[in-house]
């Protein structure tokens, strides 16, 4: 008899230690800044819970970004207690849209790694921001091409779409590669809001050698962001000095 109630208990106390646990959480984990402008520093403050049933204790609170700071004053939470991290932005040197993070490690098994997003769009300083969010926009599908390893002497071709994004035509003055190992070439020169295009990106390995980097710039009227960069990546095989 004392066995099963020793049983018992033990069985009970490990499912009790089981459903024991710390839950970190937070009312909204994403904050839009909205429009800025260059130099502003933003601050935000995010209320962290624990939701759970045992001690929640933060190791470590990480951002993405030099220009992104994070301060918790309490790092161990009761069960039902909660804290406020507070977290600046500084918009220095930055320009268009922005996304950082905020990682947040922890003792709580379910999600050791918690993430919170701030997001910005950042103008310069003597900006007409109405003026900018009325007229056209380019957006790239990738701002970068990776070709992979390849064989010298080998031509290939890469395709990316773009899109106006923009209130007003987008008008492309040029599409300018850094190499002359590049082409680059678009179907259309003028998009609608709304309207699309694509542009072909082709390699010539012939004078390469070893792993190389060239970019490509693409000039519009795009009163945010004129000109944008796209890069392009390519490794050159070694030669098999064997092969006969």
């Amino acid at each position: 008899m004392k066995k099963v109630i020793f049983l018992f208990l033990l069985i009970s106390s490990i499912v009790f230690s089981q459903q024991s646990a710390p839950q970190i959480s937070s009312p909204n984990r994403f904050h839009n800044f909205g429009d800025l402008r260059e130099g502003q520093i933003v601050s935000h403050s995010f209320i962290i819970k624990n939701t759970g049933t045992d001690t929640l204790k933060i190791f470590n609170v990480r951002t993405s970004c030099g220009c992104t700071a994070a301060e918790m004053p309490k790092k161990i939470l009761a069960p039902g207690d909660s804290t406020v991290l507070r977290v600046t932005f500084n918009t220095k040197n930055k320009k268009g849209a922005q996304q950082k993070y905020i990682y947040l490690t922890s003792n709580d098994p379910q999600t050791p790694k918690f993430k919170l997003v701030l997001k910005a769009e950042v103008f310069d300083k003597n900006a007409n921001i109405k003026a900018i969010k009325n007229g056209p926009r380019l957006r790239l599908q990738t701002h970068q091409i990776s070709f992979g390893k390849l064989e010298k002497g080998v031509k290939k071709t890469a395709r990316i779409r773009f899109m106006n994004v923009g209130k007003l035509p987008l008008k492309i003055t040029y599409v300018k590669p850094s190499s002359k190992c590049l082409e680059a070439f678009v179907n259309r020169y003028q998009l609608a809001p709304g309207e699309s295009g694509i542009l072909e990106v082709t390699i010539d390995t012939s004078d390469l050698q070893g792993a190389i980097s060239r970019t490509i710039a693409f000039k519009t009227n795009d009163p945010l962001e004129p000109t944008q960069m796209l890069m392009v990546f390519v490794e050159i095989k070694e030669e098999n000095k064997d092969k006969k």
